[in-house]
């Protein structure tokens, strides 16, 4: 495999179990990662998700985690491969507020959070997916970028999963987006020492390419001392440990395994 070829570690830190909308439970999710050889993994369910319906259930209880935390280190016992706790927060305005209570962020390993919604737009995630917005793509570009910015600031955070991902959407790359704001991000994120993560589950096309702009945009972070996390976004088990893509972008850009985020256990 590419990360073996690299000297890198088996890494796959974003993972939805069946605590939240993703599949298995904390015994199948590692076996599958001991089967693909992982060295480190992470559960990072959703605290909430103002993207997705309200069918799902979220880790949205202090008990509930703790319970998952005593499970996990059970489980890491018999287990080659380290499992790490962490959870994957929303943001609910544009000054990067998470919606995780305290008692959550104290008990897990790290803090993941996401832009799923952009606050202060008026569309959701399923018009953010079929461009069905009445809101000019320079608008949603710019206030991403506010708000995941601010999300760097804030202090609260380990990780900013998929960074930039929404304007993407809109625009035929990232490298659209003015560097002057590029640089606000990535600075923020290599001062904050926030990792910005490589999605695996994100940075391709449908058509099986990597999106134009991110293995520059990662090249860029390099240069500037942000760190880099590596996650699959996994909500099946089949997906777990699927980073080919993520590797994929290391390699382009000479990456090394100083350069990665791993977290350490509470």
């Amino acid at each position: 495999m590419r990360e073996l070829l690299l000297g890198f570690p088996r890494i796959d830190l974003h993972i939805h179990s069946g605590f939240s909308d993703g599949e298995g439970g904390i015994i199948d999710i590692l076996g599958e990662a001991e089967k693909k050889n992982l060295d480190f993994l992470a559960l990072t369910d959703h605290h909430t998700n103002t993207g997705l319906l309200d069918r799902y259930q979220y880790v949205n209880d202090a008990d509930k985690v703790k319970s998952m935390r005593m499970e996990i280190e059970k489980a890491n016992r018999a287990s080659k491969a380290k499992m790490f706790l962490g959870v994957e927060a929303d943001v609910v305005d544009l000054d990067g507020c998470l919606n995780v209570d305290k008692e959550i962020l104290d008990e897990v390993d790290f803090v993941t959070a996401s832009v799923h919604i952009i606050p202060g737009v008026e569309l959701n995630w399923e018009r953010i997916w079929t461009k069905q917005v009445n809101t000019s793509y320079e608008k949603i570009v710019e206030k991403c970028v506010e708000c995941e910015i601010n999300i760097l600031n804030s202090g609260q955070v380990d990780v900013l999963a998929h960074p930039l991902f929404v304007p993407s959407i809109y625009i035929n790359s990232i490298e659209e987006i003015p560097t002057e704001l590029i640089n606000e991000f990535v600075d923020a994120a290599a001062e904050r020492k926030v990792a910005l993560e490589i999605n695996s589950g994100w940075v391709r096309l449908k058509s099986f390419q990597l999106r134009p702009g991110y293995a520059k945009f990662f090249s860029t972070c390099l240069k500037k001392g942000a760190r880099i996390s590596i996650g699959s976004d996994a909500h099946s088990l089949k997906d777990v440990g699927n980073t080919h893509w993520s590797y994929s972008i290391l390699e382009s850009i000479n990456a090394e395994s100083k350069d990665l985020f791993i977290p350490t256990s509470r």
